[in-house]
Parts: structure tokens; C-alpha cells; sequence
């Protein structure tokens, strides 16, 4: 799942130039449509937060590999996420509208199960 709407529209302001608002209206939009086509199909559905991937790599790929039944090398995944790479966590706090945030709660509900 994608990372909070705070965090998608920060990057998206200092990669894209889009304004705030912009960046959170994508995330509602994306998101929307990623927890519909879960709630519609039949495939076995992963859920996990970019911040737990980048909190735990180790963790978050043990149960990815687990879900999907193959065996991993924790080296590969130690070797490639870097957790310094994300910064849009840091900044001001967004106040954004009650759409936005229950559907963030609704996001996190569904990763929190998983771990």
C-alpha cells in the first residue's frame, strides 16, 4: 500500500511540484482504487506500509515471502533498502480533510493485520 498521504504528498510537492492539496487528492484517488480492486477480487491480497518496509526490511520480507511461499535471502533486502532515502516523513504537519484521513485509517486497519 502506498505510503501516508502526508508522506505521498510531500514527495510529490519536491519531486512533481504539485501542490499539496494536488498530492493528497492523488493519494485519495490511488488509494481508492487499490482497496476497491482488493475488496473485489479473489486474489490473495499482501498488505503492508512502506514505512514497516523501510522500518523492518528483514520483518516485512520474512511475511511477504512467507504469503507468497518462497524462500528469500535476508542479505539481498538487507543490501537494498536504505532507509535514508525517505525523508517526505519530515516537515510540517498536514491538516488534511476527514475524507483523507479515514481513508488512511481504513489503510492502516488492514496493514496493522497483517503484522
Amino acid at each position: 500500500m502506498a505510503r501516508r498521504a502526508s508522506h505521498v504528498s510531500r514527495s510529490l510537492n519536491k519531486r512533481n511540484n504539485l501542490s499539496i492539496d494536488q498530492g493528497l487528492k492523488l493519494w485519495k484517488s490511488y488509494t481508492e482504487k487499490a482497496l476497491k480492486f482488493c475488496d473485489e477480487t479473489n486474489f490473495p491480497t499482501y498488505y503492508c506500509s512502506f514505512e514497516q518496509l523501510l522500518d523492518n526490511p528483514v520483518s516485512v520480507c520474512n511475511s511477504l515471502f512467507d504469503f507468497i511461499g518462497r524462500s528469500w535471502d535476508s542479505e539481498i533486502v538487507e543490501k537494498f533498502i536504505d532507509p535514508s532515502i525517505s525523508t517526505s516523513a519530515r516537515g510540517d504537519e498536514i491538516k488534511y480533510p476527514k475524507s483523507i484521513s479515514d481513508l488512511e485509517e481504513k489503510v492502516y486497519s488492514f496493514v496493522k493485520k497483517v503484522h
